[in-house]
Order: structure tokens, then sequence, then C-alpha cells
């Protein structure tokens, strides 16, 4: 009998976390789980300690709350392309097409002056 309990006692899983009992279950059901170091592969990957680097650097010198008091979206795009500006020089234009589309600025191009009053309707309207 003390055989019986000490062989159930190690295959006692109760104390496990629920997350893990339902993988237990999951596998013993012939469900296959698979590494995701296997599955996914890196397509690009950035540093991004130089980017935390300006940043900070950048908070800790208040510029955030110079650009804006509360924090904002346009605040985080300022901030962006500031960042941008400090880690790989670029134009405005070729910054805001390499942020991810998600974060991106609009960006129209107006030919001639941006006083030109042939565009200013558009330019109002953005």
């Amino acid at each position: 009998m003390s055989t019986l309990r000490s062989t159930a006692a190690r295959h006692d899983i109760s104390h496990l976390p629920d997350r893990v009992i339902n993988l237990i279950r999951r596998a013993l059901k012939g469900e296959a789980f698979v590494n995701p170091e296997h599955t996914f592969a890196c397509v690009r990957s950035h540093p991004h300690g130089h980017v935390a680097a300006v940043l900070g650097t950048l908070k800790q010198l208040g510029l955030h709350t110079l650009i804006a008091r509360n924090a904002s979206r346009v605040r985080d795009l300022v901030l962006a392309l500031i960042v941008a500006g400090v880690i790989d020089a670029q134009s405005k234009l070729a910054t805001a097409r390499a942020l991810a589309p998600e974060s991106a600025v609009a960006v129209e191009v107006f030919e001639g002056s941006t006083s030109d009053p042939q565009t200013v309707a558009s330019q109002v309207a953005k």
C-alpha cells in the first residue's frame, strides 16, 4: 500500500498552476506543441538601446513637458521624430516613412510655398 501511495504522490499534479494542468490534458489528448523558436523566423530586428538612451535623456531634460504638458499621441509622435533625428538624421518625409504604419504621421508634400493660396484650403483641412 505504501508503494501505491508514493506512486500516486509522485504523479499528483494538483499543486501545478491551472495553465500547466491544461497543457498536460491537451498533450494527453494528442495535441502536438511546437517550440516558438522553430515556428517563427525573425525577419527584421532593430536595436533599441540607443533609442531608450536618447528618449531617457530627453525626458530627464524635461523636453516632453515643453512640447505638451499632458501626454498625448501628438506629443509621442513629436518625441519620436526628435529621437529619430538624433539617431539617424533624415528628412521629415523619410522619417515618417520609416515609422511603422500604425504610428506614422500623414505626410503630404505641397508644391511651391506652403503660404501659396492655391494649397491653403487643403493644408487647413489637414
